[in-house]
């Protein structure tokens, strides 16, 4: 059964749980064991991917998150972005009274010189912060997010380490935001041959995310029912059970 240890958020897959039926295999059935198992792993990772943030539970990234929100008002508390960087127009939200509880450190921008501010949310400590520009092209450039997926992302993009093409919700992940490459060590996949198992490790994730009790669940679900499928198949093909 999959299981997450160590620091870094790490799975080992194996096939332990199905000796009993492997016990009967011969040389044709041990290279369908390693099949099943690669494709125990890919079904792992896809359905990790699917419960990790951002969007957590649905199968994709929504493609509003990898939008920019332009505001002449500040956002009311509770205003939801879609995980999007929001523009602010200095001038404009000093000039709307919704923007009142900032008018104060949006006019001292303006007086140093600056138009527009990105709200962006800090990596290190997970609350939000204001990164001043001058202009709106210089905005629009701090409000790309290159990195947006990465924790998703992280989940799969070495299978090529096992010799394994790396599974399409991940090929589109980089698809997106190419620069999810320069990451790539943030994401590991070993296959260890000789045992059956397949350890897939996601640095991204940190040990302790309140998440990841139901991503494992809903993952490992996931693999062992791909695994059981393929074993299941095989079985009567070869047997003829």
């Amino acid at each position: 059964m999959p299981s997450l240890k160590s620091q870094a958020v790490k799975l080992e897959m194996s096939l332990k749980s199905f000796e009993a039926n492997l016990a009967f295999m011969d040389s044709e059935v041990d290279e369908e064991r390693e099949k099943v198992v690669m494709a125990g792993a890919s079904a792992y990772a896809t359905s990790a991917q699917k419960h990790t943030p951002p969007a957590l539970g649905k199968p994709d990234i929504p493609p509003e998150y990898y939008e920019t929100l332009e505001m002449d008002r500040t956002l009311n508390r509770g205003e939801k972005t879609s995980g999007r960087r929001v523009i602010y127009n200095l001038r404009n939200c000093v000039r709307n009274p919704e923007s009142r509880r900032f008018a104060k450190q949006f006019g001292k921008l303006l007086r140093d010189g600056f138009e527009y501010v990105v709200m962006m949310k800090n990596r290190k400590h997970r609350n939000m912060y204001m990164k001043p520009c001058r202009t709106l092209d210089e905005a629009r450039r701090a409000a790309v997010e290159d990195y947006r997926g990465l924790m998703r992302a992280s989940w799969g993009m070495s299978f090529e380490a096992i010799g394994k093409k790396m599974p399409p919700a991940f090929r589109k992940y980089i698809s997106r935001r190419p620069e999810l490459l320069k990451r790539k060590t943030l994401s590991r996949a070993q296959f260890q041959k000789n045992i059956m198992t397949v350890t897939l490790t996601n640095e991204v994730i940190p040990d302790k995310a309140g998440f990841l009790a139901s991503t494992d669940v809903n993952a490992s679900i996931a693999a062992v029912r791909t695994m059981d499928d393929m074993m299941t198949k095989f079985f009567k093909k070869k047997f003829d059970l």
